[in-house]
């Protein structure tokens, strides 16, 4: 929850590849294996760059906490 809320944060003054790199050596740093972080256009699941690319954002991400996968999304735009 707090990578998401964070990336939501940063997203309308940093790119979406330096938050998911950034986000994902958090999760590694948790203790977690990523699956995946990915910020996309809600609608389409493109990826997005930038935060007006599109008037509707989403972060998607999975990652494992030993052998349980944990799966979450939040609204970052729109």
């Amino acid at each position: 929850y707090q990578t998401l809320t964070q990336a939501k944060a940063d997203l309308p003054n940093q790119p979406a590849s330096t938050i998911q790199a950034r986000t994902l050596q958090q999760l590694r740093d948790a203790g977690l294996q990523p699956e995946y972080f990915d910020i996309v256009d809600g609608t389409t699941l493109l990826p997005v760059e930038h935060y007006a690319d599109s008037a509707f954002i989403v972060a998607c991400t999975a990652a494992f906490a030993g052998d349980i996968r944990l799966i979450d999304n939040m609204v970052l735009k729109g």
